[in-house]
């Protein structure tokens, strides 16, 4: 019996023999033009040393099907295991017999470009390429083993006709020998091949790509080699040096830009510095338009506080309608003056306004309003009059949102060249460089994300602007502390109510409707309301216009729903350590 299946194995290894030896008994030069570019056969020996390297000379046989310079062979040095540690096994070239050859090295794989750049060659061509890895051996508690990507699975080209052979060092127990293999693309199971195992050399073949894995004993048969990991600064840093320095220079550089830029373009001009209390808007302006100087932004508030404005002034009335059961409260409003279009008066953004609010006709409620979108498509023309009165009064040189949208194009555009260049790495074009593009990428986008940041601060107040905005702050004083100042505002006619938008402006509703809480005051002649049924109070009127203020925030910020559209041994060829590919060039 075991005679017999020693006569099996030498067939099987003579078989195995001519099949390797069959492409080189007719001379290469003399055998037909290919129709098509391929390597005809790949043949690798691995022979493990008991110092823990591994030496492997590839023998590939490579047609061409027209001129070219030569090959290339891809060999990785970077792994990822399967427990997600990262491990390098170098990879030391030897020879490449009677060729001529150049390396190129990145941070993850060694490149021989194999032939002269002076020369082509047709037809099939052999090349025998040798070199050393160290630490491609794996090391467990009951046995070493050898897992290697014999061909690779990036080849340009198909491949055919693969075989390897391992050799294993004397001291290894040939009874302990274990084998498998794996053929096909990444991650297959597929185990087409075959395989001749004697003693301490095993041989596979196989029409795959292959992956192999060999295991022995005894422990200690081969030196251990601890796996080498990257270091932080020899394999992250100094590789990527470029990339860390366009990461960490660039946006301090643009940081510096930018905030030279802001002292000369975007500080406003120095004020009174001193704060001091005032009891009226400046300029008699209105307090949308305070607002806008204030915060240099126009916002929903805005349209709100014009309404109510307009209201005081008497261009309409507000009245509270009956609450329906599990419902928002509505409110109406009537139009007391229809020819207020030709009302000079009335500024631009305000006309605007009406003109939404109540077309050609003269009531309105705030659920037709919000149900009929009325502002949808009108808030920028709003915007445009306010930012455009502020700039025509000289309290700007320029329209803040003019301001800020030109810095908002510019780092929007570098964001998006960054997230281009992402993609580009992402596809692989870049793999080499695949940390250092990741943090030149990193860096354009930090960029693009400063300017927007300084473009916030970049609206720049005239003189006169920062007389407003300076008047504006000791307004706001006023109001917020009125109760301070209760002699000052006793003097006034109505203070309550025309002052009032301009607390809702300056988001200090409360603490103005808080100092006329104990007051007698009457009930403004421009709002109906059943909450002031049993007699007015400035704080309980202050709850109302909270509630209309959050009625007036829906319907101006309703818009239309717009349509969208929706769709709705284990291992594997391609694991352990070796791989990569090639192709011609």
């Amino acid at each position: 019996m075991k005679r017999s299946t020693n006569i099996r194995r030498g067939l099987v290894g003579l078989l195995f023999g001519l099949a390797l030896l069959l492409p080189s008994l007719q001379p290469l030069s003399a055998q037909s033009q290919p129709e098509y570019e391929e390597v005809r056969a790949f043949h690798s020996d691995l022979t493990v040393g008991s110092d823990g390297t591994l030496t492997v000379v590839e023998t590939i046989d490579y047609a061409f099907a027209a001129p070219r310079h030569g090959i290339f062979r891809d060999l990785p040095i970077r792994y990822e295991l399967d427990d997600g540690e990262q491990v390098i096994v170098p990879i030391e070239v030897v020879s490449v017999d009677g060729w001529p050859y150049e390396l190129e090295k990145s941070k993850s794989m060694v490149r021989i470009r194999i032939g002269d750049p002076d020369r082509t060659v047709t037809g099939i061509q052999r090349y025998v390429i040798t070199y050393r890895a160290t630490g491609a051996v794996r090391y467990f508690d009951d046995h070493d083993e050898l897992y290697w990507n014999v061909t690779g699975n990036d080849w340009e080209v198909p491949l055919s006709r693969i075989g390897a052979t391992v050799r294993l060092p004397d001291a290894v127990d040939g009874q302990s020998v274990t084998h498998d293999c794996f053929t096909g693309g990444v991650g297959s199971t597929e185990r087409d091949c075959e395989i001749d195992p004697v003693g301490r050399t095993v041989s596979f073949l196989s029409d795959d790509p292959l992956t192999l894995v060999v295991g022995w004993g005894p422990k200690g048969a081969v030196a251990f080699v601890a796996p080498r990991h990257p270091e932080f600064w020899a394999d992250y840093v100094r590789p990527n040096i470029f990339g860390f320095a366009v990461a960490i220079f660039l946006p301090v550089l643009a940081f510096a830009f930018l905030f030279g830029r802001w002292r000369k373009y975007g500080r406003d001009p120095e004020g009174a510095g001193t704060l001091v209390v005032q009891y009226d808007p400046p300029d008699k302006l209105t307090p949308a338009e305070v607002s806008t100087v204030f915060s240099e932004r126009v916002g929903t508030r805005d349209i709100i506080v014009t309404i109510v404005d307009l209201a005081v002034r008497g261009y309409l009335k507000i009245a509270e309608l009956p609450k329906a059961f599990l419902s928002q409260k509505d409110f109406e409003f009537t139009l007391l003056k229809p020819g207020f279009v030709k009302d000079e008066l009335l500024k631009q953004h305000e006309v605007k306004i009406l003109n939404v609010m109540f077309g050609s006709s003269e009531k309105v409620t705030l659920r037709q309003l919000t149900n009929r979108y009325a502002f949808d498509g009108s808030l920028p023309l709003i915007r445009q009059r306010l930012y455009g009165q502020a700039v025509a009064d000289r309290y700007f040189s320029e329209s803040p949102d003019k301001t800020r949208i030109k810095y908002r194009s510019v780092g929007g555009g570098l964001i998006l060249l960054a997230v281009v260049f992402g993609f580009i790495l992402d596809q692989g074009w870049l793999a080499d460089d695949l940390l250092n593009g990741t943090l030149v990428a990193v860096g354009i986008a930090l960029v693009g994300i400063l300017v927007m940041v300084f473009g916030s601060f970049m609206p720049r107040k005239t003189s006169e602007g920062v007389r407003v905005h300076d008047h504006a702050r000791g307004f706001r004083e006023y109001l917020s502390t009125a109760e301070k100042y209760r002699l000052k505002w006793q003097e006034s006619e109505n203070v309550f109510e025309r002052w009032l938008p301009y607390a809702m402006a300056f988001g200090v509703v409360d603490k103005w409707s808080e100092a006329f809480k104990s007051i007698a005051l009457p009930q403004p002649g421009w709002y109906e309301g059943q909450s002031l049924s049993a007699g007015f109070s400035a704080v309980v009127f202050s709850r109302s216009i909270g509630s209309l203020q959050s009625g007036l925030i829906r319907a101006v910020s309703s818009t239309p729903r717009r349509s969208s559209s929706g769709s709705g041994f284990g291992g594997s060829s391609g694991g352990g350590f070796g791989g990569g590919g090639g192709g011609s060039w």
